[in-house]
């Protein structure tokens, strides 16, 4: 948050001064004018320097001597030049090696859209983060992968996204009656007449089976299941095993 002395620098700077610089970091910086040392700036506070009219190059470095900002600035005669330090901040890298597109939310927002072999560079606040990487089915957000970071100032990592280890079917109850499905034979939900639902199975071959309430068994039937791709059942077509 801007302070009221931070606001007095950028609105009214000194008189006679070519560049107004507030330091919004939590703790003071030491500004470089083309590579000469022209003050200290505390932390949320901000200072006006004199400077020739042409181009400079400013530099902003921590107390421990990492840059903080570094950047040509054109200045220009009877003008202030403004600049604002903020903390530095960290980047994460993302691999796609999925095989699929991917959208990608840090932190719950979304931050765009990773295509397959690409690498997407984003900036991350320091401190913990959360990265998460979805695919669609149907119309359907799919988490493919999710993971925590604790970045650190300037620091930088990767992030690898794999291929999904599971699949979908999609099973769309148009009969009459309440069933049971069962993919391998482990019971995994019940549909009501006119319920549609994606089930999560494992990839490759795989058995489906449908059974009434009453535990009689009304369709069998081999699938084999791909990643990123959803199978649809219609339980009204071709219950031919206990019809």
């Amino acid at each position: 948050m801007i302070n009221f002395a931070t606001l007095l620098t950028l609105c009214f700077p000194q008189k006679g001064a070519d560049l107004a610089i507030v330091n919004q970091t939590d703790d003071p910086i030491f500004v470089y004018s083309d590579g000469e040392f022209i003050g200290r700036i505390r932390a949320q506070q901000g200072f006006s320097f004199e400077q020739k009219p042409g181009e400079h190059r400013i530099s902003a470095l921590d107390q421990d001597g990492n840059a903080l900002f570094r950047r040509n600035i054109n200045i220009t005669k009877d003008t202030t030049s403004h600049l604002q330090i903020e903390d530095p901040h960290g980047s994460l890298t993302i691999n796609n090696d999925s095989g699929t597109p991917l959208y990608l939310k840090l932190n719950g927002h979304r931050v765009g859209r990773v295509d397959v072999g690409e690498n997407k560079l984003l900036e991350v606040s320091p401190g913990k983060n959360q990265i998460s990487a979805f695919y669609k089915i149907k119309g359907e957000e799919i988490l493919l992968q999710r993971a925590r970071f604790d970045f650190s100032k300037n620091e930088e990592k990767v992030f690898s996204l794999q291929e999904a280890t599971s699949g979908w079917v999609m099973i769309d109850n148009d009969l009459k009656k309440r069933v049971e499905v069962r993919i391998d034979g482990v019971v995994y939900d019940h549909l009501k007449p006119s319920e549609a639902q994606l089930f999560n199975t494992t990839l490759g071959e795989v058995q489906l089976s449908v059974f009434s309430v009453n535990g009689r068994e009304l369709f069998r039937q081999d699938l084999d299941v791909e990643p990123y791709r959803s199978l649809t059942i219609s339980l009204a077509d071709g219950l031919a095993l206990n019809p």
